[in-house]
């Protein structure tokens, strides 16, 4: 009965602690950076890395990476070019940029030729992990996130640890 009970309130809480304006502790930062990695870290291709070009080839963009570590998929030091429909890009231009650092999660191409940029958690000048981004001000978005002015985040290393250990448990 108390297992249930305790169950039943963490799944209540759950909500709080996605929406909270600043997370109090790094582990509350870690929880959330895993609830984002387990959706997807069935991924073929996760690595740590940097943006090198972007271009544009009719209803493609090319995105080059520079992998500088690697967690699945792709040899450190490697170089992978992913090609993404341009549909994506139509309701996001900005989705990364040229030079941008972080850890890119990507799906393998399919029959039709086109891989996909599932998640990208980018890196601060800092060295922090950006978790969350603030929220903005925009009408569609809930009161609880319009208020959050400050991005959630966590150290480059923690999150790398994390993202170990999520894999680790795939296995």
């Amino acid at each position: 009965m108390r297992a249930a009970l305790h169950a039943g309130l963490s799944l209540l809480l759950l909500p709080t602690l996605l929406f909270a304006e600043r997370l109090p502790v790094a582990g509350d930062a870690a929880l959330l950076a895993r609830l984002q990695i387990k959706a997807v870290a069935e991924l073929p291709l996760i690595f740590k890395g940097e943006v090198a070009s972007i271009s544009r080839d009719g209803d493609a963009m090319i995105i080059t990476f520079r992998v500088r570590e690697a967690f699945r998929g792709a040899p450190a030091e490697d170089v992978i070019v992913l090609r993404e429909w341009v549909g994506p890009w139509r309701e996001d231009p900005q989705r990364v940029a040229a030079g941008q650092r972080g850890y890119f999660l990507l799906r393998s191409p399919t029959a039709n030729g086109f891989g996909r940029m599932e998640r990208c958690f980018a890196l601060t000048r800092e060295d922090q992990v950006l978790i969350e981004p603030p929220a903005g001000n925009l009408r569609r978005t809930s009161r609880r996130l319009r208020g959050r002015a400050h991005p959630i985040t966590m150290r480059d290393e923690d999150f790398a640890a994390v993202l170990r250990q999520e894999l680790r448990e795939r296995k």
